[in-house]
């Protein structure tokens, strides 16, 4: 039996009392908490006790009335039970690693701190583009989706691979290491590409566009990261 008095929720079984959480404001719900938590209740076929928040969420009542705020979550004729839409959730998630869902998360996160400015944006964009380039990679690399042929260049960052040449990048399938086709408005030829492979860096390229839709003349290079960008005012470039 499920109780509910003002500003207390307590199970009982079999008229014994077993938990009792005080309702006062919880702590953030992260995705792998909220995940975690209705598995349980999916998978235990609704057995109360067993749904015990997990990490640092430790409120079982607001986490249970959350999940039935949000329709993930039931309560008929005394019995807890999932909700359609929660096996439907779970159904899609259930492959993904709470982990990552948990990154996911923490970077919204991190963007909150930015917009709030609580947090400088070069170290968090920089992890952010480390975390996010290898899943976009993974996807515009793809042989079975996109055409693919060997380029002849050597990869210039681990040496010991050729590139391959897809429609959006050309890429080293061993270390990762990518050159896009297209750059902030302009698609690189097939000349752009050899300089960046052989010097690692271009001759100035007029036809780049910035924000307010303007072009410009600028050349790439490879940095220190491996990862192409626009050249330094300083960088001696050879034309």
């Amino acid at each position: 039996d499920a109780e509910c008095v003002t500003g207390n929720i307590e199970f009982t079984i079999s008229g014994v009392s077993i938990y009792s959480f005080s309702e006062h404001s919880p702590e953030t719900l992260t995705a792998a908490t909220f995940l975690h938590d209705l598995n349980e209740l999916v998978n235990t076929g609704g057995d109360t006790p067993l749904l015990l928040p997990v990490s640092s969420y430790r409120d079982c009542g607001a986490c249970l009335q959350r999940l039935i705020d949000n329709g993930f979550v039931k309560y008929l004729l005394g019995d807890i039970e999932p909700t359609e839409k929660a096996r439907v959730l779970l159904s899609h998630a259930g492959h993904l690693e709470l982990a990552d869902i948990g990154k996911f998360i923490s970077q919204i996160d991190e963007v909150d701190a930015l917009a709030e400015n609580r947090k400088p944006t070069k170290p968090v964009m920089r992890e952010y583009e480390s975390w996010i380039h290898p899943l976009i990679l993974s996807l515009i690399t793809d042989k079975k989706s996109f055409a693919s042929k060997i380029s002849g260049y050597t990869c210039p960052k681990c040496g010991n691979h050729g590139l391959t040449a897809f429609p959006a990048t050309i890429a080293c399938e061993c270390c990762g290491f990518s050159i896009p086709r297209h750059f902030h408005g302009y698609d690189l030829t097939d000349k752009d590409i050899e300089q960046l492979v052989r010097y690692k860096y271009t001759s100035p390229i007029y036809g780049f566009i910035d924000r307010k839709g303007r072009k410009f003349c600028e050349s790439l290079v490879i940095d220190n990261r491996f990862g192409v960008t626009f050249s330094a005012k300083a960088a001696k470039i050879y034309s």
